[in-house]
């Protein structure tokens, strides 16, 4: 990890333009948001804004956050080699270590997390949407605004509430490689101030592609969720919204293949004093390629290692979801509010799959004795995690958003997240005659490896501001901004879980050790405080154009990185700083039928943390 003051000139120009064929009296719709957790305007209000409506969501079939990414200018979505390395980045903003730069929020509530072992994303980022109103892309940090995330923008899922009237629907969507949709909702009031929505969704897909090891398909996902909301309203000044949502999602292994990579050479590099060194890889390369020397190439098909034990397909991810929140408007006089947000996650995750991207169909084995059938590899690498992850969270805001002249907002956020993993990662290896079975090597052990435990608390407590003034009818200026204070505790497996043997060239020919953790478990507890400002002014140059700018700053708490290998003295990172200026135009032209909008930014981004791998002597 190197701490890089660097990057000083990350310049973008960001243009959306939305013209539709409608008729000489149809104008386009306004479009209201809520991204600063107050009902606006998108035309009116002074950040960059993706915005995806219902309709959208249905038309552009879009089901999860890699969805919004392939319709949002500057938003990418990284897909590791395990279905819980899953990095949103935006504006072209790493996602390597610590948090990713894209926050993710259920009606204005944080649900954003990190994985361990692998970084910069998590499972949560694979939430499927259940009955989404509309989503939400805010670019640009958004700190001040939303807390402890949006180092770089965030993503908002606004969920549907019960409607003034009853109503429903029920869709299905077919299509090839056993592509299955099922939606479904129907809601409305059941007294004069309460009502209900239920929601029920089904979605499933075989997969593109064979796993030539196993003839079977691989790639499949299944998905089932529902949501239940609830909106109580007993008199004019209080309004109550809550919601539970569960689903349950299964992948099966992703569909990889090696890249072979041989350079034949090894030297030492000299590194600079901000970096930190992790000598990562092992000298028990399995002879499985043939790889020619400075070529880069991939195998030419699907060929993943099947469950040793099983001759099966390894299980893939699953992740099984509950939220819950509860929201609360109270109106103290005609223009000041105070306002609630309250939220519960619990999440169980799973992940089992082959990590090093090779394996060969099973065949008869006779090392180590007595034989049998399994892979014929001296190699075996897999991924075998259990993660649960519980996050509370609560925000009071007391807020005077509707007055003219002067606006104001100040509120507090505590949020809280408990991460338990058990972690049996297992790399099986044999020495020794060419043709060992490692797999077969390890189902002859008396007993697997125990699960390794492994752990992160975070806690974060905050407390912002905000001030907007009118200085004319047409320029309002505004300025906000957060402190906060966030404590982690951290446990994490250094090294790993192995099986190994060795193979004799005489009898008895082979020798085969227990199971045996090679690693340890080692502990951090690290500390961070930020401040986060935002400053805003917005010109109305007429009816149909506001030009705004703004200065904004993101901050990202440093720590410590529990990617395998690393400790607590090597595996440091720093925070990170991000500034951000921004001018942008918006526009409505002929007549309502257009809307032209623009942005220009620029970032200022010190104290980088960035990841490189580089050949080393120490390791052949």
């Amino acid at each position: 990890m190197q701490n890089n003051n660097g990057l000083r000139g990350l310049l973008a120009l960001v243009g959306v333009a939305l013209a539709l064929p409608l008729p000489a009296q149809e104008t386009l719709e306004e479009i209201v948001v809520t991204a600063r957790k107050r009902e606006e305007s998108l035309q009116e209000i002074p950040l960059t804004i993706t915005v995806f409506d219902a309709d959208a969501l249905d038309r552009l079939h879009i089901t999860d956050l890699k969805s919004i990414a392939d319709y949002t200018p500057g938003l990418t979505f990284d897909q590791g080699f395990v279905q819980q390395d899953t990095r949103p980045q935006i504006r072209g903003l790493p996602a390597t270590r610590g948090r990713p730069p894209v926050g993710v929020l259920i009606d204005g509530i944080d649900v954003s997390s990190e994985s361990m072992v692998t970084a910069g994303g998590s499972m949560l980022a694979n939430l499927q949407l259940v009955d989404a109103e509309r989503i939400e892309v805010v670019k640009g940090p958004q700190s001040a605004l939303y807390g402890r995330v949006a180092f770089g923008g965030a993503v908002n899922y606004v969920t549907k509430q019960p409607g003034e009237e009853m109503e429903g629907y029920a869709t299905v969507d077919v299509g090839d490689y056993g592509q299955l949709e099922l939606k479904g909702a129907i809601g409305g009031p059941v007294t004069e101030n309460f009502g209900l929505r239920l929601n029920v969704a089904h979605a499933s897909h075989d997969g593109f592609y064979t796993n030539t090891a196993s003839g079977q398909e691989i790639g499949g996902t299944e998905t089932t969720g529902l949501s239940l909301a609830g909106k109580f309203t007993p008199s004019d000044r209080l309004d109550i919204r809550g919601r539970i949502m569960y689903s349950e999602s299964e992948w099966e292994p992703r569909a990889q293949t090696a890249l072979i990579l041989a350079t034949e050479q090894s030297a030492i590099v000299p590194l600079d004093p901000d970096v930190a060194a992790i000598v990562a890889g092992t000298p028990m390369a399995a002879p499985v390629y043939a790889p020619i020397p400075g070529e880069l190439r991939a195998l030419p098909e699907v060929q993943l290692s099947l469950d040793p034990l099983t001759g099966a397909d390894n299980a893939g991810a699953t992740l099984d979801s509950l939220l819950a929140n509860v929201i609360i408007d109270y109106q103290l006089t005609d223009k000041v509010t105070l306002s609630s947000w309250t939220a519960y996650t619990d999440a169980d995750a799973t992940g089992d799959q082959d990590t090093d991207f090779y394996g060969l169909p099973w065949e008869a084995v006779t090392t180590p004795v007595p034989g049998g059938v399994n892979e014929p590899l001296n190699w075996f690498n897999t991924q075998d995690l259990l993660t649960e992850t519980r996050q509370i969270s609560q925000e009071f805001r007391l807020s005077d958003l509707e007055s003219d002249g002067l606006r104001w907002a100040v509120g507090t956020l505590y949020w809280r997240e408990d991460v338990a993993q058990r972690n049996r990662n297992i790399i099986t290896v044999l020495f020794g005659l060419p043709g060992g079975s490692a797999g077969h090597n390890l189902a002859l052990q008396p007993s697997l490896p125990d699960y390794q435990p492994e752990w992160r608390d975070t806690e974060h407590w905050s407390v912002y501001g905000l001030l907007e003034f009118d200085f004319t009818d047409r320029l309002t200026g505004s300025v906000e901004a957060r402190y906060s204070d966030e404590d982690f505790d951290q446990g994490w497996l250094v090294g790993g879980i192995g099986a190994f043997g060795v193979l004799l060239p005489f009898p008895p020919f082979s020798l085969s050790a227990a199971p045996l953790n090679v690693g340890g478990i080692d502990t951090a507890t690290t500390s961070d405080d930020f401040f986060t400002p935002r400053v805003s002014l917005e010109f109305q140059a007429n009816d149909d154009m506001l030009l705004y700018g703004t200065i904004s700053k993101g901050a990202k708490p440093g720590g410590v990185s529990s990617i395998f290998g690393t400790n607590a003295d090597t595996g440091r990172f720093f925070p990170e700083e991000l500034w951000n200026y921004e001018a942008g135009i918006k526009t409505t032209l002929a007549d309502g039928k257009v809307f032209l909008n623009a942005a220009v930014f620029y970032m200022d981004y010190s104290d980088r943390q960035i990841t490189s791998l580089e050949p080393s002597e120490l390791v052949e």
